[in-house]
């Protein structure tokens, strides 16, 4: 996940982060988007789920699931991003 969140510009490469995300790490990336975003609670089959809400409406843009909270915070960052680049795509 580290390299992934790098390549999308979410974390730097001097930064702390081991295998897993700490709440700090996490917190910090999610902060970079600039979207907001909550916790969506556990889903059934155990996972945990972060939630990115459109600024202006409300509306869910997207998600992220991980075996804790930080990385499903991490997952929905990472899912902003790509829904972010596939709708700069479609503009030009």
């Amino acid at each position: 996940m580290k390299e992934k969140l790098i390549k999308a510009g979410l974390l730097r490469v001097g930064e702390t982060f081991d295998t897993e995300p700490d709440i700090s790490s996490a917190w910090s990336i999610l902060s970079r988007l600039g979207y907001p975003s909550r916790y969506g609670g556990k889903t059934q089959d155990g996972y945990r789920e972060y939630l990115i809400t459109d600024p202006t409406s409300g509306t869910l843009l997207t998600s992220g699931k991980g075996r804790t909270l930080e990385s499903a915070m991490c997952q929905a960052a990472l899912s902003a991003c790509d829904l972010s680049d596939s709708t700069k795509k479609e503009q030009f």
